[in-house]
């Protein structure tokens, strides 16, 4: 009787001095353990958002570092470009500064094809465990990549696209051809 209800109540108030917490067990309060129960999953909810936001953030700044090398190496192949024109320049020279743009031109191409800390390209759309970029039998980069850009949720009702394809910032800088691209998910 009342004797045992009394030792259940000095039970659960010692229970809850042990632990430190006002509610040890959802029948204790019913409406509060629902109410602890959302906010723990609205709290996870929004870690997750920040997880994905620092991983864009990260993200985002390898690809203006590899767009940036791209700037320079444009900055430089239009330097040799104006070089080579000039008159004075005879084939020697003109074969050098060839080897040049032969180089930078390579380095431009493992540039598109830039890759982030785990591995995966950055200018391959959703294709991005392979190389978006790719000589064909001529010799030519092909572009292999898709058009699909990685969209990213940044709270329950927005959601972002993140990055550029290889076909929004390399199209076409050498050869003006391009294999046609796929508008799908691969």
């Amino acid at each position: 009787g009342l004797m045992s209800e009394r030792q259940g109540d000095l039970a659960s108030i010692q229970e809850k001095v042990s632990t430190g917490k006002q509610l040890v067990r959802p029948s204790d309060s019913v409406d509060t353990a629902i109410n602890v129960s959302r906010l723990k999953t609205t709290i996870s909810r929004f870690e997750s958002y920040g997880d994905s936001l620092q991983a864009v953030t990260s993200r985002l700044g390898i690809e203006e570092s590899y767009l940036g090398n791209a700037v320079s190496v444009l900055s430089t192949l239009k330097e040799l470009a104006v070089q080579a024109a000039n008159g004075t320049y005879n084939a020697l020279d003109r074969k050098a500064i060839g080897a040049q743009v032969k180089q930078l031109s390579s380095e431009l191409l493992s540039i598109a094809n830039g890759t982030d800390a785990s591995g995966n390209f950055i200018f391959g759309g959703s294709r991005n465990s392979t190389a978006p970029y790719q000589r064909d039998g001529e010799g030519i980069p092909r572009y292999k990549g898709d058009i699909v850009q990685n969209r990213v949720d940044f709270s329950d009702q927005r959601r972002v696209k993140v990055g550029r394809t290889g076909l929004d910032v390399f199209t076409p800088i050498s050869t003006g051809q391009l294999s046609p691209a796929k508008n799908e998910i691969f």
